[in-house]
C-alpha cells in the first residue's frame, strides 16, 4: 500500500501530473483550427479561390469553360473561414467576459441571421420569374395541344434541355432530327442528324413543332437556317406562341 501511495506521490508523479497539465493548457491555448501543420486557412482560402481562379483563366487563354455551378463547391471554403472567424471572437468575448458559454454566442447569431435573410432570396429565386427561359410553360402547351405523330424541332439543340425536364410533354412528338440520345450522348443536347438527313423527315412530316427560336433565314448559318427555309418553302406557320426566352411555333405542310 504504501509503496503504491509513494509511487504516486513522488517527484516523478509530480512532474509527470505537471507536464499532463501543461500538455492540456497548451492544447487548449492553441487555435482549435489548427494541427499537425496544417491549418483552416490553408486549406479553405485555396478552396474558395482556386477553382474559379482556375477557370477564369483558362476561359481567357482557350475555350471558355467557366459555367457559376462549376465552382458552387468552393463556397464550403467561405464558409469554413466565416466559421473560423464566429469561432475566435467568440473567444475573445469568452475571456474578457470570463463566460465561456459566450464563445456560440457569434456563431449563433450570425447563423440565424443567414438564414433568415436568405428566406426571401431563396424564394424568388426558385419562382419561374427569376430564369432567362421558362421551359415549364412550352412543355405544357406542347403537350397540351400536339397530336400524335406531331414532329418536332430544337432551333437550337440548346433548347432540347425543354423535352429532359418534361419529358410527358412530349410523348405524342417525335424528336425527328435527333442522331443520338443525351443520355448516350452524355449531354443534354444529344446529337443532331446532318441536315441532307433530316430534310426529307421534315418533308413527309404533316405537323412540325418548333421549339426555341423563330425560324428565320437570318438565324447563324448552320442547321436551324437550312431547316428554316424548308420550313418557310413547303409549311406555313398557323401558331405561334412566345413565352420567356423560348417561342414555340407550330407549322403545317402546305397543301394538306
Amino acid at each position: 500500500m504504501a509503496r503504491r501511495l509513494g509511487h504516486g506521490s513522488g517527484p516523478a508523479a509530480g512532474a509527470e501530473t505537471g507536464q499532463a497539465a501543461g500538455a492540456e493548457t497548451g492544447q487548449a491555448a492553441g487555435p482549435a483550427w489548427r494541427a499537425g501543420g496544417i491549418s483552416l486557412a490553408s486549406v479553405a482560402a485555396p478552396l474558395l479561390v482556386l477553382p474559379a481562379a482556375v477557370l477564369l483563366f483558362e476561359s481567357l487563354v482557350a475555350r471558355p469553360l467557366y459555367v457559376d455551378r462549376y465552382v458552387f463547391y468552393s463556397e464550403a471554403g467561405a464558409a469554413l473561414l466565416a466559421g473560423a472567424g464566429m469561432y475566435r471572437i467568440g473567444r475573445w468575448l469568452g475571456d474578457r467576459s470570463g463566460r465561456r458559454a459566450l464563445v456560440w454566442v457569434p456563431a449563433v447569431v450570425v447563423c440565424l441571421c443567414a438564414l433568415l435573410g436568405q428566406l426571401g432570396p431563396q424564394q424568388r429565386i426558385r419562382a419561374p420569374d427569376s430564369r432567362l427561359f421558362d421551359f415549364g410553360g412550352p412543355a405544357r402547351y406542347l403537350g397540351a395541344n400536339a397530336r400524335q405523330g406531331d414532329g418536332v424541332l430544337f432551333f437550337t439543340a440548346f433548347y432540347r434541355k425543354d423535352r429532359l425536364g418534361y419529358p410527358l410533354d412530349f410523348r405524342k412528338v417525335s424528336d425527328f432530327a435527333l442522331a443520338e440520345a443525351p443520355a448516350r450522348a452524355g449531354t443534354f443536347r444529344g446529337r443532331d442528324k446532318p441536315f441532307e438527313l433530316t430534310r426529307p423527315l421534315m418533308l413527309s412530316r404533316r405537323r412540325i413543332w418548333v421549339v426555341g427560336r423563330l425560324p428565320s433565314a437570318l438565324l447563324p448559318p448552320g442547321p436551324a437556317r437550312q431547316e428554316s427555309m424548308v420550313l418557310k418553302r413547303h409549311f406555313s406557320l398557323i401558331g405561334e406562341q412566345r413565352f420567356r426566352g423560348i417561342v414555340v411555333t407550330l407549322w403545317l405542310r402546305s397543301g394538306t
